[in-house]
């Protein structure tokens, strides 16, 4: 697994999520594990899934939500490609990186906005060279006849509407479609072990000292049947607990010798209610 730090820079909302199937299934999630490490930057984090097929013998996709890894000022070195930072074994086998994909709908969508965005661009380059013309510069009057052009691809023109919402909104409303994904075969009636390890960055709030972990377990709600077992540990490694400043959902247990924060499910259902939630000051900050 790839260890990095990560800077104080502007962020991403840094989310962190259970795996989805990408379709239907007869697969239940028995149990989900999370063992989570906080750092002042960052978070190392431990999941492990026990399936069990209750149907017939099938491959299915098993992935991600859109989930951040990185901030954007590393995207340009990523990518969309989040395998750097994950490692995820199926049993005892590790699932080579190869293997790992971008399902071809996520991808459709990327390649849709791309071609959204060079639409937008070009129109409000040629639309803003004829105003050029007229002015002779980026004057008042400029300004005023270029936001015409602005209200008539937002509001008129149909070319890309089904994309024209930001990136988050759209992925938002797509947050039932893996991203990232990988094939599992499970076998009739089989018990399948899967572990996922990554580190990743923490939130952080901008312009603010508060930074925070946030685990996401309703995106698990996609399996066949509720989960048996849920269990998210999380412990403070490099930070205090008087650091911490708030806590989510409240059926949380405290260790204070451990630092540790568990919260445990039964005949889970997931829902947005049951998303784990820490946020902490940055002892950096407040040295200053």
């Amino acid at each position: 697994m790839v260890v990095s730090t990560w800077a104080d820079i502007a962020p991403n909302p840094i989310q962190l999520k259970s795996i989805m199937p990408n379709e239907a299934c007869s697969v239940q999630m028995v149990s989900e594990t999370v063992n989570a490490k906080l750092y002042n930057d960052s978070s190392i984090v431990e999941c492990v899934f026990t399936m069990k097929n209750w149907g017939k013998e099938s491959t299915i996709e098993v992935g991600f939500p859109e989930m951040t890894f990185y901030h954007w000022s590393m995207k340009g070195l990523y990518g969309d490609d989040i395998s750097p930072f994950m490692d995820v074994y199926v049993g005892s086998e590790k699932i080579d990186q190869q293997r790992l994909y971008i399902p071809q709908a996520a991808k459709d969508l990327q390649h849709r906005i791309m071609l959204s965005n060079r639409y937008r661009d070009s129109l409000y380059k040629a639309y803003g060279d004829s105003l050029l013309l007229i002015y002779g510069t980026k004057n008042r009057d400029y300004t005023i006849a270029f936001k015409g052009i602005i209200d008539y691809y937002l509001h008129v023109d149909t070319t890309f509407s089904d994309v024209k919402s930001s990136f988050e909104r759209l992925l938002f409303n797509r947050r039932n479609i893996p991203f990232y994904v990988w094939d599992v075969t499970f076998k009739a009636l089989e018990h399948v072990t899967i572990k996922v390890t990554y580190k990743a960055p923490c939130g952080m709030k901008y312009r603010d000292s508060a930074r925070y972990f946030y685990y996401i377990l309703s995106t698990g709600a996609g399996w066949y049947k509720s989960i048996e077992k849920a269990t998210v540990h999380a412990t403070l490694m490099d930070f205090d607990m008087n650091s911490v400043s708030q806590t989510k959902p409240s059926n949380v247990r405290l260790d204070t010798n451990k630092k540790t924060y568990t919260w445990n499910f039964v005949n889970l259902e997931p829902t947005e209610a049951d998303n784990v939630y820490i946020e902490y000051n940055s002892p950096e900050k407040r040295k200053k």
